[in-house]
């Protein structure tokens, strides 16, 4: 025991600052000893560092999750000793998860930014768990707003672009039909002769050779310049009509894109300018972007440096960005382009994340996505390599030879990596091998590819798919773990949330806590059913935090402890 702590002091002490110095002292006896006591949370908070005894004992302490999960199995009791009885549940106390505040999320915050090697296994507990699920229902209501408004930016930044890239294609094409000519030159049909190596379909079909047309009114039918088909003795079979097609040379020209206009310059007042559509959808997508800012703004102020930790911050940040750049570049159509067509891609892409977070719109298979997608990013070094190397060598053995797929090394990186993924084109590139009159450069062309779908295609792709289908209980574990993660950093936004219009409630929670400070204390006990089939009406959590539960109180059982709480 450190000098100044007295052993009257451990016993039964509230103090959190005689808490920490105990767990400063390292001494691992009497930190079991002061941790295990009944008014003891580790949801208290450390009144110099502002972190939980939760964190202390994670980062201080040799072994200090086997101190927690200890502290957390003693959190869980049964009602009665008949598992089979109506009234059999499983108890589960959260108030050593918190401190006085019952509404406290520091030991979850922390836990959050621990890294996941040490807080995985702490946060699968069915303690932690069933916490992080009972403020996740309380608050999911936000999520859809959250959500909500999300969609809706998608929907107006496609409108947006929809708008701008317009096409007004309804006099693209006109056909208008005109009587045959009493007189007039012989009609020489575009690729109809007979010598040519690729005949339209249409000709083969006839099975005859398209020369020039004599269309005067004078022929009953169609004929050629011999005045026959080939292999057919009448020509009246077919029927002659002559029509003039007008085709829009460029239909790009009327859509609003072209015209340059700066952004709100639909909203104008002179008539010449206004366009109701674009202005309404611009006005309600800048609103949308603003609002979506903030509330990355007050995630990041929530979770801290572990906001910038994860993958999906980024991605919305980068969304956002984008969106910012195409309403700035309206008038640039060149950078408008790329920009536009990016950002939209990647907005869509992220309601698949987002999918995630709820499970009726489809979350296990977002984030069993979302977890493949980091594993595959994180393995995706091999395969750029291997495509920069077949890069180089087509690029330098199709030297000389004309051909446009290997002109340049981005050509030629971006056709290697097509061809990875099963299209060879192999007839192309015979072809282009036989026009070098070098044996030995198409000998190392087809070696080459020989190499390219051994190693690639066969290798290297396959052991890609293996990487994602070979493992599922690590995915489904990845994905339950993701998915709580997702839900504790909703419930810390929340709180977080709270506490930034804690200033404007504070009078109305002081009333309410002193008319009643007994139903908070109940709100942290939970009664879960572990009944296979019952009416009892109690919580029932998901099959595998039930058969934590239950695992955990038989284990008590056999080590000779109890589990039964009156």
């Amino acid at each position: 025991m450190s000098a100044g702590v007295s052993k009257g002091s451990l016993l039964g002490s509230k103090s959190p600052a005689e808490v920490f110095k105990v767990v400063e002292s390292k001494e691992r006896d009497q930190v079991v000893k002061v941790v295990n006591q009944e008014d003891v949370s580790l949801g208290m908070v450390d009144p110099t560092t502002g972190r939980s005894l939760l964190h202390k004992l994670l980062t201080t302490i040799t072994n200090g999750d086997k101190i927690v999960v200890d502290k957390l199995d003693s959190c869980i009791t049964a009602s009665g000793d008949n598992v089979d009885a109506d009234d059999y549940a499983v108890l589960v106390d959260h108030r050593y998860l918190v401190d006085e505040d019952s509404r406290n999320m520091v030991l979850i915050k922390d836990l959050l930014h621990l890294p996941k090697k040490i807080s995985t296994k702490v946060l699968s507990h069915p303690v932690i768990t069933t916490f992080i699920e009972k403020r996740w229902l309380q608050t999911r209501w936000s999520f859809l707003i959250s959500f909500t408004l999300y969609l809706s930016f998608v929907l107006l930044f496609s409108s947006f672009l929809w708008l701008m890239f317009e096409r007004y294609g309804e006099h693209d094409l006109v056909r208008i039909p005109v009587k045959l000519p009493t007189s007039c030159d012989l009609l020489q049909p575009i690729g109809g002769n007979a010598k040519v190596k690729n005949k339209n379909v249409e000709s083969r079909l006839l099975s005859f050779d398209l020369e020039s047309i004599d269309i005067t009114n004078t022929n009953t039918g169609l004929a050629t310049r011999g005045g026959k088909f080939k292999g057919k003795k009448d020509d009246d079979d077919f029927e002659l009509k002559l029509e003039v097609v007008k085709k829009r040379k460029n239909r790009t020209k009327m859509s609003r894109v072209r015209k340059k206009f700066a952004l709100f310059s639909g909203c104008s007042a002179n008539k010449k300018w206004r366009d109701i559509d674009l202005c309404t959808v611009e006005i309600l997508l800048v609103v949308s972007i603003v609002v979506l800012i903030v509330q990355e703004f007050w995630q990041c102020l929530a979770l801290g440096k572990h906001y910038f930790m994860e993958l999906e911050n980024w991605f919305e940040l980068l969304v956002l960005s984008l969106a910012i750049s195409t309403l700035s570049l309206k008038t640039e159509l060149d950078s408008l382009q790329i920009v536009s067509a990016v950002g939209i891609c990647l907005a869509w892409i992220e309601l698949i994340f987002l999918f995630g977070r709820y499970p009726f719109l489809g979350g296990s298979f977002s984030i069993m996505y979302y977890s493949i997608t980091k594993r595959i990013v994180k393995t995706a070094l091999g395969f750029v390599i291997l495509v920069c190397a077949f890069t180089f060598a087509f690029f330098i053995i199709h030297f000389g030879n004309e051909t446009e797929s290997f002109d340049n090394v981005g050509r030629s990186f971006l056709k290697i990596f097509v061809m990875v993924l099963g299209e060879f084109e192999f007839d192309d590139l015979w072809s282009n091998s036989e026009s070098s009159n070098s044996t030995p450069s198409r000998i190392a062309t087809m070696v080459l590819l020989i190499g390219l779908i051994v190693l690639g295609s066969m290798i290297m792709v396959n052991l890609i798919v293996a990487i994602i289908i070979s493992d599922i209980e690590w995915l489904n574990k990845i994905s339950k773990e993701q998915a709580l993660m997702n839900q504790a950093h909703h419930a810390v936004q929340i709180h977080a949330l709270q506490v930034l219009f804690q200033c404007l409630t504070r009078k109305v929670w002081e009333k309410q806590s002193v008319r009643s400070s007994s139903p908070a204390m109940n709100s942290l006990q939970l009664s879960v059913c572990v009944h296979s089939v019952c009416q009892c009406g109690r919580v029932r959590s998901t099959r595998e935090v039930r058969d934590r539960l239950m695992d955990i109180l038989m284990e008590r059982v056999g080590t000779g402890e109890t589990g039964k709480r009156f």
